[in-house]
């Protein structure tokens, strides 16, 4: 049986592609953003996005390669940001009844303005793949609907003590431009089971 997963991970190109332990960090050398580490995700892929070393002496930045069609010189449109990370998960927590979520996961050192444009971006990054992996991922067990989740890990305030998390499972709110996207914002630092954001 060919899962949506299995044929991501052959589709996708291997530099977006994270592999291993699954800890998130923010690229930035000055972020003050704890790494946190993502545990549970033997049925996920997790995609990265950061500046392309294309070659040695040619770095391309993300929103140059990752939105070659639009204008990305134009610093007052959210339309060449996206979210850090894309997880695409698959929940087996009920036998028979697998969920795919889509987990769009933005890192910030201070508040989290301007994290929705980038998650809501990262969700259209999302639909894209999904689509062409239905079209020419020959996947013999396709799940619903996808579920998207917007997760803005926010660190850096002074005096935030980020060596806990609560509640039990992620609150979510709906977004108010994408209608089936829902959003969080939690601490970074602790380690997170995929399944707490299974919400």
């Amino acid at each position: 049986m060919r899962t949506v997963v299995q044929a991501l991970r052959e589709l996708l190109a291997t530099r977006v592609v994270l592999d291993g332990a699954l800890e998130l960090r923010e690229e930035d050398p000055y972020s003050t953003c704890p790494a946190t580490k993502i545990l549970g995700g033997g049925s996920a892929v997790t995609l990265r996005f950061k500046d392309w070393q294309y070659k040695p002496d040619l770095q391309i930045p993300t929103n140059l390669w990752l939105f070659p069609l639009l204008n990305s010189t134009n610093p007052q449109t959210p339309a060449c940001r996206s979210c850090d990370y894309i997880i695409f998960y698959v929940s087996k927590e009920n036998p028979g009844q697998e969920k795919l979520f889509v987990f769009l996961c933005e890192l910030k050192s201070g508040a989290a303005k301007g994290a929705s444009p980038q998650l809501r971006n990262g969700k259209l990054i999302a639909d894209y793949l999904l689509a062409v992996t239905k079209l020419h991922g020959k996947v013999t067990a396709w799940p619903e609907e996808p579920h998207y989740r917007g997760i803005i890990f926010v660190g850096g305030y002074p005096g935030n003590k980020w060596a806990t998390r609560s509640p039990a499972r992620a609150n979510y709110t709906p977004d108010q431009l994408c209608h089936d996207l829902q959003t969080t914002t939690v601490r970074p630092g602790p380690d997170y089971p995929l399944q707490y954001f299974c919400v």
